[in-house]
């Protein structure tokens, strides 16, 4: 779930009290570029399966899940940018959250069954489903509030953030579960509006949308990504294979990446693009793609009106091209 209303006087109180911090070692590179102009990219229109919204994207080898705020997943099987895909869609939610691939080959998925407005208290629960989005859902766990992010570790095991959604007062948690036992628990808790989650090389990751990104470490998190800017919010990620960190940002760039090697966060502002919300990366014929989720046509976090239209598809190389 995304922000809905960013309120200036939070920012002010925040950035006096000092909760939340920025890192200015880090290098940004501003890059604004027409989807037009982007060699080999594209954007699926999934409005004609009836969903809107997007929310968070799953990649396996062959197939693409991207699940909506209005409640729908739809599984895009082949790899569109070779002009080859086929699409099955289910609703299963109200609204549908993060998503991901278990070790047993199941879709886990975080669903609410509230309506956009209730999830922040009422929140949603963790879904098992099976990949061909034939079955019935099999749910995992109890009721979290503004449940959001998920990941799978690949041993078992799935992680999920959920908290208060509160900017003035925010606490946070990213939560364990297993794939084939009810229930979960808190591994770490804070002063965070924790949103997205990530797996990567065993190192679970997870997001707080107005502070960066944190790293799991036993029962303590440690930032790995600060922001650089006050007004700079952090949506879902991903990390790709040479470890750089892909974000969305709402009200900001449409997609941007931070190397921890070399410290510099590259902005990309795609004009045509509205609000993202997630993004994801896979190989595919030697070629790094990015998969990006549309969560609005316009993309301003002032604006109430999930009506993306899908998902922006980008070869690395084409956004690399862009840097001077």
């Amino acid at each position: 779930m995304k922000i809905h209303v960013l309120v200036f006087s939070i920012l002010l109180t925040t950035a006096c009290s000092g909760v939340w911090h920025t890192d200015r070692s880090v290098e940004t590179i501003h890059i604004e570029t027409e989807l037009g102009e982007l060699a080999g990219a594209m954007l699926v229109d999934l409005t004609g399966e009836g969903a809107e919204g997007f929310e968070n994207i799953c990649l396996t080898d062959k197939d693409c899940f991207v699940s909506s705020l209005s409640g729908h997943i739809v599984k895009i099987s082949g790899r569109p940018i070779d002009g080859n895909m086929s699409l099955h869609t289910t609703k299963p939610a109200a609204v549908a959250l993060g998503l991901d691939i278990g070790s047993d080959g199941r879709l886990y998925a975080a669903l609410s069954f509230a309506s956009v407005e209730e999830w922040k208290t009422k929140g949603g629960a963790v879904y098992a489903l099976d990949p061909g989005l034939i079955d019935t859902p099999r749910r995992l766990t109890d009721d979290y509030p503004a449940i959001n992010g998920l990941a799978c570790d690949g041993r078992g095991g799935f992680y999920f953030t959920a908290g208060n959604f509160n900017f003035l007062h925010p606490r946070g948690s990213l939560y364990r579960g297993a794939e084939n036992t009810y229930g979960a628990s808190a591994v770490v808790s804070g002063p965070w509006v924790a949103y997205g989650a990530a797996v990567s090389a065993e190192r679970i990751l997870f997001s707080d949308t107005l502070g960066g990104i944190l790293e799991l470490n036993g029962t303590q998190a440690a930032w790995v990504y600060r922001k650089t800017r006050l007004t700079e919010s952090v949506d879902d990620f991903c990390v790709d294979r040479q470890g750089v960190i892909w974000m969305s940002a709402p009200g900001g760039a449409s997609v941007k990446s931070f190397d921890p090697r070399t410290r510099i966060l590259r902005s990309y502002h795609i004009r045509g693009i509205g609000q993202t919300s997630s993004c994801a990366v896979r190989t595919e014929h030697g070629r790094n793609i990015l998969y990006v989720a549309e969560l609005k046509q316009k993309n301003s976090v002032m604006n109430s009106n999930f009506n993306g239209r899908g998902v922006l598809i980008v070869p690395l190389e084409s956004l690399a091209a862009l840097v001077p």
